[in-house]
């Protein structure tokens, strides 16, 4: 008795031929869902109170997002390009401040900051205060898994 067995594999070798394109697609579409959601949480989140409080919004309204697709991979940066953002965000040690704008230590509020003495000049100490960083720490886990999900997805 002989078994004989036919395996068709056009269709397999065409998705296989296909697989590069269908992985890059997947990616650029996962990357972007969770550009789009990162973003949201760091505005509707950490920057509405849960790490800062709103006071004009600048820094609110000035978080964005670009996806960039390269030979290498697919890439999404979300930043802002308000200068006191990295203050905030990594926090700063000191800044001298000229002695004619120095204020007295009683008009100093805890949420400007902690008056230091260092020396002559006077500065202010900001706490870190990570609403970009922290957010991509939370978000770790699921882009792992999305990220996972959408290769496999075009493998199966």
């Amino acid at each position: 008795m002989n078994i004989i067995v036919t395996v068709k594999a056009d269709a397999l070798i065409a998705k296989m031929a296909n697989a590069p394109e269908l992985v890059r697609r997947a990616l650029l579409r996962t990357v972007t869902a969770l550009s789009v959601d990162i973003q949201r949480s760091v505005k509707q989140g950490k920057l509405t109170g849960q790490v800062l409080h709103v006071r004009t919004g600048t820094l609110r309204r000035s978080i964005n997002r670009e996806v960039t697709e390269r030979s290498d991979g697919v890439f999404a940066v979300i930043g802002t390009n308000v200068e006191y953002a990295a203050a905030h965000e990594y926090g700063m040690s000191v800044v001298a401040v000229r002695k004619n704008l120095r204020k007295p230590p009683h008009l100093v509020t805890r949420k400007m900051g902690e008056r230091v003495m260092t020396g002559s000049p006077y500065g202010i100490k900001f706490p870190e205060r990570s609403f970009l960083r922290s957010t991509l720490t939370e978000f770790e886990p699921r882009i792992r898994r999305d990220i996972r999900e959408a290769v496999m997805g075009v493998v199966k």
